[in-house]
């Protein structure tokens, strides 16, 4: 008597590519909806003269007295175009590192550490491929000279003049050692707030209440950007000054020389500074990013 023919294995299933579209509308949003916070930071942080001092409040209605309500979103146009894709790669490239590199494990298997490794690529991989953009971004949000107005070809344009094609990727060594740990630490902070606020089954997690599952979201969102900037806000603070060297006031000879001399001026007060205002725009920002993923996710199923 013949045996049964053999089932065929099922494939695994691969990533699927609605992450790009959920991370890409939650990324624009959530920058958008906090634009004035992320103009003053950097403002704060490379030290523009006028700012210098001056507190959130008083900053912000200096930004209007001077610039007026455009001020608060100038640079945003550059954000978004530069936030959308990397916020796709972000949530896209955290579910394939996943799944390639621990393949015997569902993502609700994987300890943190794991998730922490997967994450720190996910950032290296999405920041390399929107870098350029992020830098045009920083030159032209710290722009406050209103007959100085560059378009984004034209700001490009003065700097590959001034230092070539890798102008374009200044800074970039020191982004990376930045932005990886910031992204592992972030995806993990979330996964590991959520599994403590909600659970790890996805089926309980469905019975949850729509309205219940928003808060949850906006508060492990939250905590997420909170402890993952506190961790690593010296490394972006000072990659955003490499970004500027060469320019008025920044003249550094590598990494070493930059901390030197910024401690050296202000001490290691000097590697927070602005620190508050990224609190006001990074809390309330990856509230909405993973509120506004974790909804589109949920609305088509994936």
């Amino acid at each position: 008597m013949s045996s049964p023919p053999a089932k065929p294995q099922q494939k695994q299933a691969g990533v699927s590519y609605g992450h790009l579209f959920t991370g890409g509308v939650a990324g624009a949003i959530s920058r958008s909806a906090t634009s004035p916070f992320e103009r003053l930071r950097i403002l704060q942080q490379t030290a523009s003269k006028a700012y210098v001092g001056r507190g959130t409040i008083s900053s912000f209605k200096y930004m209007y007295a001077t610039e007026g309500a455009m001020g608060y979103f100038k640079g945003n146009g550059l954000t978004v175009i530069k936030i959308a894709p990397f916020s796709a790669f972000e949530f896209y490239f955290y579910e394939v590192f996943k799944s390639n590199l621990f393949p015997g494990k569902t993502k609700n298997q994987l300890n943190y550490f794991e998730k922490l490794i997967a994450g720190g690529l996910t950032g290296v991989a999405a920041s390399t491929i929107v870098y350029p953009i992020d830098l045009l971004k920083t030159y032209m949000t710290i722009n406050i000279d209103s007959t100085k107005k560059l378009t984004m070809w034209g700001q490009t344009q003065e700097i590959v003049a001034r230092d070539g094609v890798m102008g374009l990727y200044r800074g970039w060594g020191m982004s990376m050692i930045g932005i990886a740990p910031f992204i592992g630490i972030k995806m993990t902070s979330f996964d590991f707030m959520t599994a403590l606020t909600v659970g790890k089954d996805p089926e309980e997690m469905k019975k949850i209440p729509k309205r219940k599952m928003i808060y949850l979201n906006l508060f492990n969102g939250a905590m997420a950007g909170t402890i993952a900037v506190t961790a690593t806000y010296p490394t972006d603070l000072v990659r955003r000054l490499l970004q500027l060297n060469g320019t008025h006031g920044h003249s550094y000879t590598g990494l070493a020389d930059c901390v030197g001399q910024l401690y050296k001026a202000e001490g290691v007060p000097g590697f927070y500074k602005g620190l508050w205002a990224t609190y006001l725009k990074v809390a309330p920002m990856t509230a909405i990013l993973f509120l506004c993923n974790e909804g589109l996710k949920r609305t088509i199923n994936i």
